[in-house]
């Protein structure tokens, strides 16, 4: 794993360590949105691509993703598991027109060949 996802793993855990304890004091000024993606098998992309190459293809989408979202969200990326946090979604936002946008990322990428489980959060 890249010091980039290293880096941002920690970040990640920082903040929203301190956005639960903020939404437990103001629970009803505060929102914030999680959604967690999960490539199931990491065994089948060692085995189609190498481990090298699978790596890389995971690195991609990583990349992607922090293009994809705000400069504000974070993205973290732990093995096969990828973590978006979302700091402030206004109503206007779509997270899961994201999402699908991910999907559809990984799937460039190369990674079509395994299960994904995506889960989505709003924290109110």
């Amino acid at each position: 794993m890249h010091l980039e996802d290293i880096e941002a793993s920690e970040k990640f855990l920082f903040t929203l360590k301190w956005m639960l304890e903020v939404t437990e004091c103001y629970a009803d000024h505060f929102q914030f949105g999680l959604a967690h993606i999960n490539f199931q098998d990491t065994k089948i992309l060692g085995e189609t691509y190498g481990a090298k190459i699978a790596s890389q293809k995971l690195d991609e989408i990583s990349s992607s993703l922090r293009k994809v979202f705000r400069k504000t969200d974070l993205v973290a990326r732990d093995g096969a598991d990828f973590w978006i946090l979302l700091p402030y979604t206004p109503p206007d936002e779509q997270l899961v027109d994201k999402i699908k946008y991910i999907i559809e990322t990984a799937s460039q990428c190369g990674l079509q060949i395994v299960e994904r489980d995506i889960s989505i959060f709003s924290i109110f």
